[in-house]
């Protein structure tokens, strides 16, 4: 059984990226980071932590149709009642309900129709994982939403690539002669997990029947951790990042009014 404590003798510089949410990292190692990176960071943090959940149902467009066809759905998970969300998760939970599943496409729409911008998205990140002493906060940086780190945000921004490195340089071969150790790194960096470049999800799937006599306790509701669904993340991550993209740049070149928020 894998706990907390378990975690402490590991390299400190780990204990970073243990600290903060990977939307936050991402700000940090690129300020000029898209709106839709970030947005899909916290959805894909949340359905880590099982707050939200993700699933393909298929369903017929007309009785009449012959044939299903598969849509992408999210709903709420079992640590949703309980999870203390930060001000810019909660603009991703706030339009869900317990009791109803939403179509992706349609509450990803919601979600930037409810933004005033990209910067203040950024503001809000910054804001409450503390990182206002990272950024440069002079007049201009201020009238111009400019996001530029000084220099105690560059060191930071330093040790946090340096982390990342060290994790990616070393993952795959964990996996697969020290499980137990990956899986505690693993656990200690959290969301910032999807940062990693060398991390394959297909790995982890196939490590599936060790993984499900490890126990993860007292680490943000996160009681298991869904190495299955990561997988299904790892094989549509081109898509789900075009889909994020794509719903952004809509709304962007089309203007609210124009914007269909039906599926169908």
């Amino acid at each position: 059984m894998v706990q907390v404590s378990d975690l402490e003798d590991l390299d400190p510089s780990i204990q970073i990226l243990s600290d903060i949410k990977p939307a936050a990292t991402k700000l940090i190692i690129s300020p000029k980071a898209e709106l839709h990176e970030l947005l899909k960071l916290t959805l894909f943090d949340l359905i880590l932590k099982q707050v939200l959940v993700l699933k393909t149902i298929y369903k017929k467009r007309h009785p009449n149709n012959k044939y299903s066809r598969p849509y992408n759905i999210i709903e709420s998970g079992k640590n949703f009642g309980k999870y203390q969300a930060d001000q810019f998760e909660a603009l991703l939970l706030n339009r869900i309900d317990e009791d109803a599943y939403y179509y992706l496409n349609s509450w990803l729409k919601s979600i930037y129709n409810d933004l005033p911008s990209e910067a203040s998205f950024k503001k809000l990140v910054i804001k409450c994982q503390n990182l206002s002493p990272y950024f440069k906060t002079n007049i201009l940086s201020w009238i111009f939403s400019l996001f530029n780190l000084n220099e105690k945000g560059k060191a930071l921004k330093f040790d946090i690539q340096s982390s990342l490195n060290s994790i990616d340089n070393q993952i795959s071969e964990l996996l697969q002669n020290d499980l137990d150790q990956a899986l505690r790194i693993l656990l200690a960096i959290k969301g910032n997990i999807f940062l990693l470049q060398n991390l394959k999800f297909e790995d982890l799937s196939q490590l599936m029947p060790s993984l499900k006599d490890k126990n993860f306790e007292g680490v943000e509701g996160v009681d298991l951790i869904p190495f299955d669904l990561l997988f299904a993340f790892s094989v549509e991550s081109g898509a789900f990042e075009s889909l994020f993209e794509t719903i952004g740049e809509s709304i962007v070149d089309s203007g609210i009014d124009s914007i269909n928020f039906d599926l169908f």
